[in-house]
Order: structure tokens, then C-alpha cells, then sequence
């Protein structure tokens, strides 16, 4: 999927409606892809990672 829309040459747009966390927002035209437009619904969340994931981390880190 990622070669796929990396290697199209059409426009790209995207449209986040609910959530997108981490590897899938980049896989999923996201914008290291250089799209011509993103829109966003206004209860759209974006994140490098999800509340789970940095939930864990934060308790490694208070561990350490």
C-alpha cells in the first residue's frame, strides 16, 4: 500500500474523519506524501502514537 500511493502519480487528498496514530497516518497518504490538500473533520485527532502507546511508554519512563 505505501509503494502504491508513494509511487502515484495523480493528486493526492485526504480526508481524517476520526482517528490517525502513528505508521498508519504516514501509509495512509499522510503528509510526508506532499498531498495537494488535507481536510480534517473538527473532532479529527492526529498523533504520532496513540493514547495506549504513550501511555506505556510514559510508565517505562516513570520506571526508569
Amino acid at each position: 500500500m505505501v509503494n502504491a500511493v508513494s509511487n502515484s502519480t495523480v493528486p493526492h487528498i485526504t480526508f481524517v474523519v476520526g482517528a490517525s496514530y502513528g505508521a498508519g497516518t504516514y501509509a495512509m497518504s499522510g503528509r510526508a506524501f506532499n498531498n495537494r490538500f488535507i481536510f480534517t473533520w473538527p473532532t479529527a485527532k492526529i498523533a504520532v502514537m496513540g493514547p495506549k502507546q504513550f501511555a506505556g511508554v510514559m510508565s517505562l519512563v516513570k520506571k526508569s
